[in-house]
């Protein structure tokens, strides 16, 4: 993928699991409303405000309540981030 190109939410749901890459708690994909604080959003792990692409090694899901709450900063990734939440065989590996 080209730094711009989009990405849905299914496609980031299928690619990285439905777990917040930055609390490690579930996101419920059913949720319609994107004003509710437990709505996936995509957070780019490097900010686009800090120099980071809008690249698939660069996007992780989470909550509008967490991508909101850490805005700009750098965060280290998660214990048991590998670039998914999800193992080779498909399986969920967060809470």
């Amino acid at each position: 993928m080209a730094a711009g190109d989009r990405m849905s939410q299914a496609e980031i749901i299928d690619r990285f699991g439905n777990v917040c890459y930055l609390c490690g708690d579930d996101i419920d994909v059913m949720l319609d409303n994107h004003h509710d604080p437990m709505y996936l959003n995509i957070d780019h792990i490097v900010p686009i405000a800090r120099g980071g692409q809008h690249t698939w090694d660069n996007v992780a899901p989470v909550h509008k309540r967490c991508n909101e709450s850490k805005g700009a900063k750098l965060v280290a990734p998660p214990v048991g981030w590998n670039g998914t939440w999800l193992r080779d065989c498909g399986e969920e590996t967060g809470t």
